[in-house]
């Protein structure tokens, strides 16, 4: 795992499909806080899974979809304890491999400082999450509804998940609405996952990803 902020950690990237996207990496996140660490999306590694525990466990992990449901999220459940949540519509996903304990449908607003927006459209269980930090910055996590690649913004629709194409666009128009300190990305294919952003480069960003659609 790497710090990046003062409470933010990155974790030792994932590849999901070594053969047929072999620069295709996953990215998890863990927010430090006195009242509870919070894993935002996946952690697929045992050795971050020791670093997590010397920063304290994990309170609650949040998955922004149903593609971040790896056997990771039932071996940090058992070691941790940790609550998970997740949009209703990837419970049959996370259901491959532990519970899900609450169901989001975004609009959301919890006491440990998230909040939850539905971003549907990669997915029908997309959310993106955006976060107080303990620091005063905002840290806004967007799971796979726009992701960097080789220097270009894209977005990618699974329609036999419940992917639309009209829908994600209306997504990413409104992530324009959510600006952020810290954007951070839960897919990257050969770029960094973590992006400072002014208003008017992420809604250029956001444009850009919402035309790519289709494209891959």
């Amino acid at each position: 795992m790497q710090q990046i902020r003062p409470d933010l950690w990155i974790t030792e990237p994932y590849f999901p499909e070594p053969d047929g996207f072999p620069d295709l990496k996953f990215h998890g996140y863990l927010l430090t806080r006195p009242d509870g660490n919070l894993l935002i999306h996946t952690s697929e590694h045992e050795a971050d899974h020791d670093v997590i525990a010397k920063l304290g466990g994990v309170s609650r992990q949040y998955l922004a979809h149903g593609h971040e449901a790896e056997p990771g999220i039932a071996k940090i459940r058992k070691r941790f304890g940790s609550i998970l949540l997740a949009h209703r519509a990837a419970e049959a996903d996370v259901s491959i491999h532990t519970e899900l304990d609450h169901p989001l449908d975004g609009g959301e607003a919890f006491e440990d400082g998230v909040e939850v927006f539905a971003a549907p459209g990669h997915t029908a269980s997309n959310v993106a999450l955006k976060v107080k930090s303990e620091t005063g910055e905002t840290y806004l996590f967007v799971g796979d509804t726009i992701f960097p690649r080789r220097g270009e913004w894209h977005g990618a629709v699974f329609p036999d998940e419940g992917g639309d194409t009209v829908t994600l666009q209306k997504s990413l128009a409104g992530l324009a609405g959510h600006h952020a300190d810290l954007v951070l990305f839960g897919v990257t294919i050969s770029d960094e996952p973590a992006r400072r952003f002014s208003p008017e480069s992420w809604r250029a960003a956001l444009d850009e990803a919402s035309a790519s659609i289709g494209q891959m």
